[in-house]
Parts: C-alpha cells; sequence; structure tokens
C-alpha cells in the first residue's frame, strides 16, 4: 500500500501551461520474489487538479484559464530491487496506464479577428481520457 504525490508543470504546446498537483493511492502484489523485491503489480486510484492557461499564438495577449480535475484509475507493472541482504538502498520502477474519469473539459482562445482562427485545447475526451503512468522510487529499505 501506498502514496504517491507528483507536481504538474509545464504543457503539451508552447501555447499551454499547466500548474498543479496529481495524488495517486496504490495497493501493490508481489508476484516474482518477496515483497519489496521482485515484479509487482498494482491497482492504482488517484486525482489530478491543475489550472490550464491557453494563449493565442498570433494574439499573445488573449489568454484562458479553466480548472481541470479528474479521478484517475489504472493498473501497473514494475520492479522493485533491494541492494543488501536485510534492507538497504532501493530503486523501483513500473509503467502501467490509467483512464481519467472527469466529463469533457474545453479550452477555447477566441480571436476578435476573423481572418483570424480561434485555438482550443480538450482534456478528458476520447483517446486523452487514457493517461500514461509512471513510477521511479529511491530509497531506503528496512
Amino acid at each position: 500500500i501506498g502514496v504517491e504525490p507528483a507536481w504538474i508543470w509545464g504543457g503539451s504546446s508552447d501555447t499551454l501551461d499547466e500548474k498543479g498537483f496529481q495524488l495517486l493511492g496504490y495497493f501493490a502484489w508481489t508476484f516474482s520474489g518477496r515483497t519489496l523485491r521482485g515484479f509487482w503489480l498494482r491497482g492504482v486510484g488517484g486525482f489530478e487538479a491543475f489550472d490550464a492557461t491557453l494563449t493565442h499564438p498570433q494574439l499573445p495577449n488573449i489568454t484562458v484559464t479553466k480548472s481541470v480535475a479528474s479521478g484517475i484509475f489504472g493498473l501497473m507493472i514494475g520492479n522493485s530491487v533491494v541492494f543488501g541482504q536485510n534492507g538497504g538502498f532501493t530503486l523501483s520502477g513500473g509503467v502501467g496506464i490509467g483512464v481519467a474519469t472527469s466529463d469533457k473539459t474545453e479550452l477555447i482562445a477566441v480571436s476578435p479577428n476573423p481572418n483570424i482562427a480561434s485555438v482550443r485545447a480538450v482534456y478528458y475526451d476520447g483517446a486523452s481520457r487514457v493517461k500514461l503512468l509512471g513510477s521511479l522510487g529511491l530509497g531506503v529499505t528496512f
């Protein structure tokens, strides 16, 4: 059982900025090796919340900001290694897929000029509901 906090910053393009957090909880089952040593499978559930700011690429003074939030549920597979017989330095990592549960959220930076198109960003619609989950942990095991 564990909890993984994460900060959200940056964006998928130069005109999109995201700032917020993600908090995931999980329960794991080790199917190869001993607990904290070997391959594991995790059931993951959590929440992400961030403010998304979209800036029009041709009209930089036009921006729109909206709060975006969703629950996320999925599965991960990974491996943990402990360097030492009775504990020591630990390295753990895994990847997986999750699904966002919120309704579609859309940001539109409307252009006042009819010759310049408006731009938009969409969250949680179609394939954008699918989230790549990743984990990399460094620590000490007792």
